[in-house]
C-alpha cells in the first residue's frame, strides 16, 4: 500500500514529492512492485522496502541525495541487488549493505568520498569483492576488510595516503617511516596485511626488502 503518499502537499511531479520541504516518509514505496520512477526499486522481483529515502533532502540527483548538508544514512539501498547506480553495489552476487556510505560528507567521486576533513571509516566497503574501484581491493580472492583506510588524512593519491609526514596507522603501513615508493608489495599471490612493510615477501619496490628470506621487521628509518 502506499500510504499517506504525497499527502498534502502542493507539487508532484511523476509520482514523486519533490517540494523543499517534504518531511514525509516515501514509506514502502516500490514495494513488490515492478517499474521503477527514476532511482527508485525497478527489479520486478524487488520485495526490500526502500524507506526513508532522500528524507528531509532538497536535491536529488539519479536517486541519490548529493546536499552538503545531508545527514541521513542510505539506509538497505542497493541491498542485494544487481545493478549500481554510480558508485555503489553493482556485483550481482553483492548482499552486504553499503551502510553509513558517504555519511556526513560533503563530496562524492565515483562512489567514494575524498574530502580533506573526511574523518569517516570507509566502512567495510568491498568485503569481499571481486572489482575494485579506483584504489581499492581488486584481487578476486581478496577477503580481508580495508577498514581505516586513509583515515584521518589529507592527500589521497589513487586510494592511498602518500604525504611525507603521515604518522597514521595504515594497519601500519608506512608508519613513522620517511620514504614510501608505489604503495604495497606488489606479488600476485601476496594475500597477507601489509603490517611490518615487506615481511618475508619475495619481491621488494624500491628501496624496501626483497630477499626471500628477509625476515628483519621495516620500522621507522630502519632499511632491512
Amino acid at each position: 500500500m502506499v500510504m499517506e503518499f504525497c499527502y498534502n502537499r502542493t507539487p508532484r511531479v511523476k509520482g514523486f514529492c519533490y517540494s523543499s520541504t517534504d518531511t514525509t516518509r516515501v514509506r514502502e514505496f516500490c514495494y513488490n512492485r515492478t517499474p521503477r520512477v527514476k532511482g527508485f526499486c525497478y527489479s520486478s522481483t524487488d520485495t526490500t522496502m526502500v524507506m526513508e529515502f532522500c528524507y528531509n533532502r532538497t536535491p536529488r540527483v539519479k536517486g541519490f541525495c548529493y546536499s552538503s548538508t545531508d545527514s541521513t544514512r542510505v539506509r538497505d539501498f542497493c541491498y542485494n541487488r544487481t545493478p549500481r547506480l554510480k558508485g555503489f553495489c553493482y556485483s550481482s552476487a553483492d548482499s552486504t549493505r553499503v551502510r553509513d556510505f558517504c555519511y556526513n560528507r560533503t563530496p562524492r567521486l565515483k562512489g567514494f568520498c575524498y574530502s580533506s576533513t573526511d574523518s569517516t571509516r570507509v566502512r567495510e566497503f568491498c568485503y569481499n569483492r571481486t572489482p575494485r574501484v579506483k584504489g581499492f581491493c581488486y584481487s578476486s580472492t581478496d577477503t580481508t576488510r580495508i577498514r581505516e583506510f586513509c583515515y584521518n588524512r589529507t592527500p589521497r593519491v589513487k586510494g592511498f595516503c602518500y604525504s611525507s609526514t603521515d604518522t597514521t596507522r595504515v594497519r601500519e603501513f608506512c608508519y613513522n617511516g620517511t620514504q614510501r615508493v608505489k604503495d604495497f608489495c606488489y606479488s600476485s599471490t601476496d594475500t597477507t596485511r601489509v603490517g611490518e612493510f615487506c615481511y618475508n615477501r619475495t619481491p621488494r619496490v624500491k628501496d624496501f626488502c626483497y630477499r626471500s628470506k628477509e625476515t628483519t621487521i621495516f620500522s621507522g628509518n630502519q632499511f632491512c
